[in-house]
């Protein structure tokens, strides 16, 4: 692995061009890798006014912003966490989570998606059908947080970080959904950063504890549904069930991903209040708690 230090050094011993050749990549990916790395690179016509005898000044190097992996291999997936995630790099991470989700099984209960691949994903929690509401809303909240200056994506394998606990319920009644089976989880957190202070997000379909009545092959319908269908659609059959149904709504968790520290944030969709109108309090309130964190006495008054 190629540390900082000594990308720093070799970008500003010749041109990109010629050192992305040496390395076998193309000159916009060694470009991209210097930023993910926060690694400064010489400007336009700094290797001009060298070759015409001049001794422009190196821009020494600063040091690395928080989630900044410590070096770069080849084979790096540069879209994954960046200083600043721009547009292009939000819209990767979107399109990789519909095509990886997209193509999943259903985990033991028959509902949610449970991708086999968890490296480089979004931390999503949810049915197919709720898919795309879940990915729109994850753009949404990228963006939201962009434009108040957080940085925001998969946190790199370098910090060490742990995910909270995901509750799928809407409210905690009846028994946990999945009790017994493995749940699936991400290989890495997904993080944002306000300041230096690293905010864990997860985006989750709540499901609803509530009965559900048996119509035979393998389907089950709630209660109202049920009522509706004519006695030949019930089939006859009696059984009845309480069961965890997706309920196609989402909650936002916001959590510490350090080791040891305990808070956490939700906040749950209702019918009549989309999570999407509610990005700036969400946000004002993720800012709250880092303020109130990073610097537990600045509210309070003087002796």
């Amino acid at each position: 692995m190629m540390t900082r230090e000594q990308l720093h050094r070799m970008v500003w011993s010749a041109p990109s061009t010629k050192l992305a050749r040496g390395l076998s990549v193309s000159d916009s990916y060694l470009n991209r890798v210097c930023r993910i790395l926060a690694v400064p690179r010489p400007a336009r016509g700094y290797w001009a006014k060298r070759a015409a005898g001049q001794r422009p000044p190196i821009v020494p190097l600063p040091p690395a912003p928080p989630g900044t992996p410590p070096g770069w291999s080849k084979g790096m997936p540069v879209a994954l966490f960046r200083s600043r995630a721009s547009v292009a790099d939000v819209t990767i991470l979107i399109d990789r989570a519909a095509r990886i989700f997209g193509s999943s099984k259903t985990d033991g209960g028959g509902a949610y998606l449970r991708p086999r691949w968890r490296k480089g994903l979004l931390d999503l929690t949810t049915t197919r059908p709720c898919l795309p509401k879940c990915l729109s809303f994850a753009a949404e909240l990228f963006a939201a947080l962009a434009a108040r200056g957080h940085r925001a994506g998969i946190a790199p394998p370098c910090e060490v970080f742990v995910r909270t606990n995901v509750d799928r319920r809407q409210i905690a009644e009846g028994p946990e959904y999945g009790v017994g089976e493995k749940l699936w989880s991400p290989f890495c957190p997904t993080v944002a950063y306000v300041g230096r202070f690293p905010v864990g997000l997860a985006i989750v379909e709540i499901c609803e504890y509530r009965p559900m009545h048996y119509v035979g092959c393998g389907r089950f319908v709630s209660e109202s549904e049920y009522v509706r269908l004519s006695p030949a659609e019930r089939g006859g059959h009696t059984l009845r069930r309480m069961m965890h149904v997706a309920a196609g709504r989402l909650k936002l968790i916001a959590y510490s991903p350090v080791f040891g520290d305990d808070w956490r944030l939700e906040w749950t969709e209702t019918p009549g209040s989309a999570l999407e109108r509610r990005l700036d309090t969400i946000i004002d309130e993720i800012e709250a708690t880092a303020s109130r964190i990073l610097e537990p006495d600045a509210g309070a008054s003087p002796d």
